[in-house]
């Protein structure tokens, strides 16, 4: 996850294992400022993990996103 460029951060990373099943969380900061494209971004991280592993059973991904300050806003 930290070498995707729009990660800033990868705050957090776990796994499980329970039984057979190995369940995957993690938390990143991005540095992206729209919603839509940081659902992107952890679409395509979810996706490339599961691929390089496809024995995990589940990947997902919280979001430490920072809404943008009236300024940044574009109506």
């Amino acid at each position: 996850m930290d070498r995707d460029k729009e990660v800033a951060q990868a705050a957090e990373l776990n796994a499980i294992s329970s039984g057979s099943f190995i369940f995957v969380h993690a938390v990143i900061r991005l540095k992206v400022k729209k919603l839509r494209e940081a659902h992107a971004i952890t679409d395509r991280i979810e996706k490339k993990v599961k691929e390089a592993a496809p024995f995990i059973e589940r990947v997902s991904i919280c979001l430490l996103y920072t809404s943008p300050s009236p300024r940044d806003r574009t109506r």
